[in-house]
Protein backbone atom coordinates (compact mmCIF):
# COMPACT_ATOMS: atom_id res chain seq x y z
CA UNK A 1 0.00 0.00 0.00
CA UNK A 2 1.30 3.42 -0.92
CA UNK A 3 1.67 5.78 2.01
CA UNK A 4 0.62 9.42 1.77
CA UNK A 5 3.11 11.75 3.45
CA UNK A 6 2.58 15.38 4.32
CA UNK A 7 4.78 17.66 6.36
CA UNK A 8 3.81 20.97 7.84
CA UNK A 9 6.47 23.06 9.52
CA UNK A 10 5.86 26.10 11.67
CA UNK A 11 5.11 29.51 10.23
CA UNK A 12 6.53 32.47 12.14
CA UNK A 13 4.26 35.42 12.74
CA UNK A 14 5.73 37.98 10.36
CA UNK A 15 5.93 38.59 6.62
CA UNK A 16 9.37 37.11 6.33
CA UNK A 17 8.62 33.50 7.31
CA UNK A 18 6.25 30.82 6.16
CA UNK A 19 5.55 27.13 6.42
CA UNK A 20 6.42 24.33 4.04
CA UNK A 21 3.86 21.89 2.72
CA UNK A 22 5.44 19.03 0.84
CA UNK A 23 4.23 15.66 -0.36
CA UNK A 24 5.42 12.40 -1.84
CA UNK A 25 7.24 12.97 -5.15
CA UNK A 26 6.46 11.54 -8.56
CA UNK A 27 8.01 11.57 -11.97
CA UNK A 28 7.03 10.76 -15.54
CA UNK A 29 9.59 9.09 -17.80
CA UNK A 30 10.75 10.92 -20.89
CA UNK A 31 13.66 11.95 -23.09
CA UNK A 32 16.86 12.86 -21.27
CA UNK A 33 19.05 15.91 -21.90
CA UNK A 34 21.94 17.32 -19.84
CA UNK A 35 20.07 18.59 -16.82
CA UNK A 36 16.35 18.23 -17.49
CA UNK A 37 14.07 15.45 -18.61
CA UNK A 38 11.52 16.62 -21.14
CA UNK A 39 8.37 14.68 -20.30
CA UNK A 40 5.91 13.23 -22.77
CA UNK A 41 2.43 14.42 -21.93
CA UNK A 42 0.68 11.75 -23.97
CA UNK A 43 1.84 8.87 -21.80
CA UNK A 44 -0.75 6.60 -20.26
CA UNK A 45 -2.39 8.25 -17.29
CA UNK A 46 -1.08 7.16 -13.93
CA UNK A 47 -3.23 5.60 -11.27
CA UNK A 48 -2.67 4.25 -7.81
CA UNK A 49 -4.02 0.77 -8.30
CA UNK A 50 -2.54 -1.02 -5.30
CA UNK A 51 -4.06 1.07 -2.49
CA UNK A 52 -6.30 -0.83 -0.12
CA UNK A 53 -9.55 0.69 1.11
CA UNK A 54 -9.32 0.79 4.90
CA UNK A 55 -12.46 0.50 7.01
CA UNK A 56 -12.62 3.21 9.68
CA UNK A 57 -14.83 3.33 12.77
CA UNK A 58 -15.83 6.06 15.19
CA UNK A 59 -13.35 4.61 17.64
CA UNK A 60 -10.52 4.92 15.12
CA UNK A 61 -11.30 8.62 14.78
CA UNK A 62 -11.55 9.17 18.55
CA UNK A 63 -8.26 7.37 19.18
CA UNK A 64 -6.56 9.28 16.34
CA UNK A 65 -5.62 6.09 14.51
CA UNK A 66 -5.82 7.93 11.20
CA UNK A 67 -3.98 11.02 12.40
CA UNK A 68 -0.86 12.07 10.46
CA UNK A 69 0.98 15.32 11.12
CA UNK A 70 -2.11 16.79 12.78
CA UNK A 71 -4.48 15.79 9.96
CA UNK A 72 -7.19 13.15 10.05
CA UNK A 73 -6.29 11.46 6.76
CA UNK A 74 -9.26 9.67 5.21
CA UNK A 75 -7.94 9.08 1.69
CA UNK A 76 -8.78 5.54 0.57
CA UNK A 77 -10.87 4.99 3.70
CA UNK A 78 -14.33 3.51 4.14
CA UNK A 79 -16.03 5.80 6.66
CA UNK A 80 -19.63 4.76 6.03
CA UNK A 81 -19.88 3.57 9.65
CA UNK A 82 -18.40 6.75 11.11
CA UNK A 83 -21.32 8.57 12.71
CA UNK A 84 -19.50 11.38 14.47
CA UNK A 85 -19.44 13.40 11.22
CA UNK A 86 -23.12 12.97 10.40
CA UNK A 87 -24.97 16.28 10.11
CA UNK A 88 -21.93 18.03 11.55
CA UNK A 89 -19.85 18.94 8.53
CA UNK A 90 -18.03 21.73 10.37
CA UNK A 91 -16.50 19.04 12.55
CA UNK A 92 -14.37 18.16 9.53
CA UNK A 93 -12.65 21.50 9.86
CA UNK A 94 -12.26 21.17 13.63
CA UNK A 95 -10.35 17.94 13.09
CA UNK A 96 -8.39 19.15 10.03
CA UNK A 97 -9.75 16.40 7.81
CA UNK A 98 -8.44 15.47 4.37
CA UNK A 99 -10.13 13.00 2.02
CA UNK A 100 -10.28 12.17 -1.70
CA UNK A 101 -12.60 10.76 -4.35
CA UNK A 102 -11.79 7.24 -3.16
CA UNK A 103 -13.11 7.93 0.34
CA UNK A 104 -16.34 6.02 0.90
CA UNK A 105 -18.99 8.01 2.80
CA UNK A 106 -22.50 7.10 3.81
CA UNK A 107 -25.13 8.40 1.32
CA UNK A 108 -26.33 10.89 3.94
CA UNK A 109 -22.86 12.26 4.58
CA UNK A 110 -22.06 12.40 0.88
CA UNK A 111 -25.14 14.56 0.41
CA UNK A 112 -24.00 16.79 3.27
CA UNK A 113 -20.61 17.19 1.60
CA UNK A 114 -21.96 18.17 -1.82
CA UNK A 115 -22.18 21.89 -1.06
CA UNK A 116 -18.86 21.80 0.82
CA UNK A 117 -17.10 20.35 -2.23
CA UNK A 118 -18.81 22.75 -4.63
CA UNK A 119 -17.70 25.72 -2.55
CA UNK A 120 -14.24 24.18 -2.17
CA UNK A 121 -13.80 23.90 -5.92
CA UNK A 122 -14.71 27.56 -6.41
CA UNK A 123 -11.50 29.69 -6.51
CA UNK A 124 -13.45 32.32 -4.56
CA UNK A 125 -13.38 36.10 -4.19
CA UNK A 126 -15.44 36.65 -7.34
CA UNK A 127 -13.00 34.96 -9.71
CA UNK A 128 -15.74 33.11 -11.58
CA UNK A 129 -17.52 36.37 -12.33
CA UNK A 130 -14.38 37.45 -14.17
CA UNK A 131 -14.35 34.15 -16.06
CA UNK A 132 -17.89 34.86 -17.23
CA UNK A 133 -16.57 38.14 -18.67
CA UNK A 134 -13.96 36.24 -20.67
CA UNK A 135 -11.10 37.09 -18.31
CA UNK A 136 -9.50 33.67 -17.92
CA UNK A 137 -5.76 34.26 -18.37
CA UNK A 138 -5.91 33.39 -22.06
CA UNK A 139 -2.69 34.19 -23.89
CA UNK A 140 -0.61 34.43 -20.68
CA UNK A 141 2.24 32.06 -19.83
CA UNK A 142 3.08 31.19 -16.25
CA UNK A 143 5.40 28.61 -14.69
CA UNK A 144 5.28 26.31 -11.70
CA UNK A 145 8.29 24.79 -9.98
CA UNK A 146 7.00 21.99 -7.80
CA UNK A 147 7.10 18.26 -7.28
CA UNK A 148 6.76 16.05 -10.36
CA UNK A 149 3.28 14.75 -11.12
CA UNK A 150 0.96 13.29 -13.76
CA UNK A 151 0.27 16.10 -16.27
CA UNK A 152 -2.83 14.38 -17.65
CA UNK A 153 -5.37 15.04 -14.90
CA UNK A 154 -8.73 16.10 -16.35
CA UNK A 155 -8.55 19.35 -14.37
CA UNK A 156 -5.58 20.69 -16.36
CA UNK A 157 -5.01 18.30 -19.25
CA UNK A 158 -3.92 20.21 -22.33
CA UNK A 159 -2.94 23.34 -20.41
CA UNK A 160 0.71 22.40 -19.90
CA UNK A 161 2.89 23.63 -22.77
CA UNK A 162 6.11 22.05 -21.50
CA UNK A 163 6.87 19.70 -18.64
CA UNK A 164 10.45 19.09 -17.53
CA UNK A 165 11.94 17.29 -14.58
CA UNK A 166 15.17 18.35 -12.93
CA UNK A 167 17.31 16.35 -10.50
CA UNK A 168 14.51 14.12 -9.21
CA UNK A 169 14.44 10.37 -8.87
CA UNK A 170 11.59 9.20 -11.14
CA UNK A 171 9.49 7.23 -8.68
CA UNK A 172 6.18 7.59 -6.88
CA UNK A 173 3.14 9.81 -7.32
CA UNK A 174 2.87 13.37 -6.02
CA UNK A 175 -0.13 15.02 -4.35
CA UNK A 176 1.46 18.46 -4.35
CA UNK A 177 1.86 19.06 -8.08
CA UNK A 178 -1.79 18.36 -8.95
CA UNK A 179 -2.97 20.63 -6.14
CA UNK A 180 -0.94 23.72 -7.05
CA UNK A 181 -1.49 23.29 -10.79
CA UNK A 182 -5.26 22.99 -10.45
CA UNK A 183 -5.39 26.02 -8.14
CA UNK A 184 -3.56 28.05 -10.78
CA UNK A 185 -5.13 26.83 -14.02
CA UNK A 186 -7.68 24.12 -13.23
CA UNK A 187 -10.69 23.95 -15.52
CA UNK A 188 -13.10 23.97 -12.56
CA UNK A 189 -11.10 25.16 -9.57
CA UNK A 190 -8.40 27.30 -11.18
CA UNK A 191 -7.98 31.06 -10.99
CA UNK A 192 -6.72 31.33 -14.61
CA UNK A 193 -8.08 28.29 -16.47
CA UNK A 194 -6.90 29.42 -19.91
CA UNK A 195 -3.33 30.36 -18.98
CA UNK A 196 -0.47 28.25 -20.36
CA UNK A 197 1.78 26.39 -17.93
CA UNK A 198 5.49 25.67 -18.14
CA UNK A 199 6.15 23.14 -15.40
CA UNK A 200 9.43 22.07 -13.83
CA UNK A 201 9.16 19.11 -11.51
CA UNK A 202 11.80 18.69 -8.87
CA UNK A 203 12.18 17.73 -5.27
CA UNK A 204 12.26 20.49 -2.67
CA UNK A 205 14.92 18.55 -0.74
CA UNK A 206 18.06 16.53 -1.29
CA UNK A 207 18.48 12.78 -0.82
CA UNK A 208 18.85 13.31 2.94
CA UNK A 209 15.54 15.14 3.18
CA UNK A 210 17.15 18.53 3.72
CA UNK A 211 15.99 21.58 1.79
CA UNK A 212 18.36 22.57 -1.00
CA UNK A 213 17.55 25.87 -2.63
CA UNK A 214 20.44 25.83 -5.10
CA UNK A 215 18.59 23.48 -7.43
CA UNK A 216 15.42 25.58 -7.27
CA UNK A 217 17.48 28.68 -8.06
CA UNK A 218 18.83 26.85 -11.13
CA UNK A 219 15.27 26.17 -12.27
CA UNK A 220 14.33 29.84 -11.92
CA UNK A 221 17.30 30.71 -14.13
CA UNK A 222 16.32 27.93 -16.53
CA UNK A 223 12.92 29.56 -17.01
CA UNK A 224 14.53 32.96 -17.54
CA UNK A 225 16.81 31.46 -20.19
CA UNK A 226 13.83 29.74 -21.80
CA UNK A 227 12.08 33.12 -22.01
CA UNK A 228 14.76 34.32 -24.44
CA UNK A 229 13.38 31.84 -26.98
CA UNK A 230 9.64 31.94 -26.26
CA UNK A 231 7.27 33.93 -28.41
CA UNK A 232 5.04 34.29 -25.35
CA UNK A 233 7.44 34.47 -22.37
CA UNK A 234 6.63 33.30 -18.86
CA UNK A 235 5.44 36.26 -16.77
CA UNK A 236 5.20 34.63 -13.34
CA UNK A 237 6.57 31.64 -11.47
CA UNK A 238 4.81 29.88 -8.59
CA UNK A 239 7.04 28.13 -6.03
CA UNK A 240 5.30 26.83 -2.93
CA UNK A 241 8.11 27.22 -0.44
CA UNK A 242 9.39 30.10 1.66
CA UNK A 243 12.89 30.89 2.90
CA UNK A 244 14.93 34.03 3.45
CA UNK A 245 18.51 35.13 3.86
CA UNK A 246 19.78 34.12 7.27
CA UNK A 247 18.01 30.77 7.34
CA UNK A 248 20.32 27.87 7.97
CA UNK A 249 19.36 26.30 4.65
CA UNK A 250 21.77 25.47 1.85
CA UNK A 251 21.38 27.77 -1.11
CA UNK A 252 19.48 30.69 0.45
CA UNK A 253 21.77 33.24 -1.19
CA UNK A 254 21.40 31.56 -4.58
CA UNK A 255 17.62 31.43 -4.05
CA UNK A 256 17.48 35.13 -3.21
CA UNK A 257 19.71 36.11 -6.13
CA UNK A 258 17.70 34.07 -8.65
CA UNK A 259 14.45 35.70 -7.54
CA UNK A 260 16.12 39.10 -7.85
CA UNK A 261 17.22 38.28 -11.39
CA UNK A 262 13.67 37.32 -12.25
CA UNK A 263 12.26 40.44 -10.59
CA UNK A 264 14.59 42.70 -12.55
CA UNK A 265 13.46 41.00 -15.76
CA UNK A 266 9.83 41.62 -14.87
CA UNK A 267 8.97 38.04 -13.91
CA UNK A 268 7.01 37.68 -10.68
CA UNK A 269 8.25 34.86 -8.43
CA UNK A 270 5.47 34.07 -5.97
CA UNK A 271 6.53 32.26 -2.80
CA UNK A 272 5.37 32.63 0.76
CA UNK A 273 8.42 34.60 1.79
CA UNK A 274 7.85 37.28 -0.85
CA UNK A 275 8.65 40.23 1.40
CA UNK A 276 12.32 39.30 1.08
CA UNK A 277 12.31 40.42 -2.57
CA UNK A 278 9.13 42.47 -2.80
CA UNK A 279 7.32 45.00 -0.63
CA UNK A 280 4.41 42.61 -0.10
CA UNK A 281 3.92 39.15 1.33
CA UNK A 282 1.21 36.50 1.30
CA UNK A 283 -0.97 35.06 4.01
CA UNK A 284 -3.90 32.69 3.93
CA UNK A 285 -7.62 32.98 4.58
CA UNK A 286 -9.93 30.56 6.34
CA UNK A 287 -13.71 30.21 6.34
CA UNK A 288 -16.52 27.97 7.55
CA UNK A 289 -16.89 25.02 5.21
CA UNK A 290 -20.42 25.90 4.10
CA UNK A 291 -19.88 29.64 3.72
CA UNK A 292 -19.83 31.26 0.28
CA UNK A 293 -16.18 31.73 -0.80
CA UNK A 294 -17.20 34.72 -2.92
CA UNK A 295 -18.40 36.73 0.06
CA UNK A 296 -15.63 38.78 1.66
CA UNK A 297 -17.33 38.40 5.03
CA UNK A 298 -16.86 34.63 4.84
CA UNK A 299 -13.10 34.93 5.18
CA UNK A 300 -10.79 35.68 8.09
CA UNK A 301 -7.01 35.86 8.21
CA UNK A 302 -5.32 32.73 9.55
CA UNK A 303 -2.14 34.22 10.99
CA UNK A 304 -1.05 37.39 12.71
CA UNK A 305 1.35 38.60 10.04
CA UNK A 306 2.44 42.24 10.02
CA UNK A 307 3.25 44.60 7.20
CA UNK A 308 1.81 44.85 3.68
CA UNK A 309 0.01 41.53 3.57
CA UNK A 310 -2.06 40.28 0.63
CA UNK A 311 -4.58 37.66 1.73
CA UNK A 312 -5.84 34.87 -0.56
CA UNK A 313 -7.85 31.65 0.05
CA UNK A 314 -6.10 28.78 1.80
CA UNK A 315 -8.59 26.57 3.67
CA UNK A 316 -11.57 24.47 2.57
CA UNK A 317 -10.21 23.73 -0.93
CA UNK A 318 -11.23 20.90 -3.28
CA UNK A 319 -8.77 20.34 -6.12
CA UNK A 320 -7.07 17.81 -8.36
CA UNK A 321 -5.96 14.70 -6.48
CA UNK A 322 -3.13 12.28 -7.04
CA UNK A 323 -4.92 8.93 -6.98
CA UNK A 324 -5.93 8.95 -10.64
CA UNK A 325 -6.48 11.32 -13.54
CA UNK A 326 -10.00 12.12 -12.27
CA UNK A 327 -9.37 12.04 -8.52
CA UNK A 328 -10.08 15.09 -6.36
CA UNK A 329 -8.83 15.83 -2.86
CA UNK A 330 -10.38 17.96 -0.12
CA UNK A 331 -8.44 19.72 2.64
CA UNK A 332 -10.62 21.30 5.31
CA UNK A 333 -7.54 23.14 6.57
CA UNK A 334 -5.00 23.97 3.89
CA UNK A 335 -1.39 25.00 3.83
CA UNK A 336 0.58 28.00 2.65
CA UNK A 337 1.48 26.04 -0.49
CA UNK A 338 -1.91 26.93 -1.94
CA UNK A 339 -1.18 30.67 -1.86
CA UNK A 340 1.49 31.24 -4.58
CA UNK A 341 -0.41 29.49 -7.41
CA UNK A 342 -3.56 31.46 -6.54
CA UNK A 343 -1.64 34.75 -6.72
CA UNK A 344 0.09 33.80 -9.98
CA UNK A 345 -3.30 32.92 -11.44
CA UNK A 346 -4.62 36.34 -10.45
CA UNK A 347 -1.65 38.01 -12.14
CA UNK A 348 -2.43 36.05 -15.31
CA UNK A 349 -5.98 37.46 -15.32
CA UNK A 350 -4.60 40.97 -14.94
CA UNK A 351 -2.06 40.44 -17.74
CA UNK A 352 -4.82 39.40 -20.10
CA UNK A 353 -6.43 42.78 -19.45
CA UNK A 354 -3.15 44.75 -19.48
CA UNK A 355 -0.18 42.85 -20.97
CA UNK A 356 2.16 45.68 -19.95
CA UNK A 357 1.36 45.44 -16.24
CA UNK A 358 4.63 44.78 -14.43
CA UNK A 359 4.77 42.48 -11.45
CA UNK A 360 5.53 45.05 -8.78
CA UNK A 361 2.76 47.35 -9.98
CA UNK A 362 0.43 44.34 -9.91
CA UNK A 363 1.27 43.69 -6.25
CA UNK A 364 0.75 47.35 -5.38
CA UNK A 365 -2.62 47.50 -7.14
CA UNK A 366 -3.70 44.21 -5.55
CA UNK A 367 -2.91 45.56 -2.11
CA UNK A 368 -4.36 49.03 -2.73
CA UNK A 369 -7.66 47.69 -4.09
CA UNK A 370 -7.92 44.92 -1.52
CA UNK A 371 -10.75 44.55 0.95
CA UNK A 372 -10.16 45.42 4.59
CA UNK A 373 -12.51 45.41 7.55
CA UNK A 374 -10.69 48.48 8.82
CA UNK A 375 -9.21 46.68 11.82
CA UNK A 376 -5.79 45.99 10.32
CA UNK A 377 -3.48 46.81 7.39
CA UNK A 378 -3.97 43.35 5.86
CA UNK A 379 -5.93 43.28 2.60
CA UNK A 380 -8.00 40.50 1.07
CA UNK A 381 -7.41 40.42 -2.67
CA UNK A 382 -10.47 41.76 -4.48
CA UNK A 383 -10.06 40.52 -8.07
CA UNK A 384 -13.12 42.28 -9.50
CA UNK A 385 -12.16 45.64 -8.02
CA UNK A 386 -8.56 45.10 -9.10
CA UNK A 387 -9.53 44.38 -12.71
CA UNK A 388 -11.89 47.32 -12.81
CA UNK A 389 -9.09 49.58 -11.60
CA UNK A 390 -6.63 48.25 -14.17
CA UNK A 391 -9.12 48.91 -16.95
CA UNK A 392 -9.31 52.59 -15.96
CA UNK A 393 -5.60 53.39 -16.01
Amino acid sequence: RKVFIMKLSRRRTNCMKASILVGLCVCITGCTNTDYIECRMNDERQKLTDVEIRSISDNDIVQNKVLQNGYTMLQWCDVKDVHMFDNDVEHLKDRKVSYNSFTQWSPEMKEELASVEAYGMDPGLGIRNLHEQGITGKGVSIAIIDQPFDPNHIEYEGKIREYEIYNTDPKGISMHGPAVTSIAVGENCGVAPDADIYYIGQSFSDKNGEANLKDIAKSIDHILEKNDHLENPVRAISISIGFMLGDNIEGTQEWYDAIERARKKGVLVATYSMAQNYRYCLDGLTRDLRSDPNEMSSWTQKNDLRGNVILVPEDARYFAGYGSSDDYCFFSVGGASWLPPWLVGLYALCLQVDPDLDSETFLKYTYDTGYSNGKSMQKIADPQKLIEYIKTI
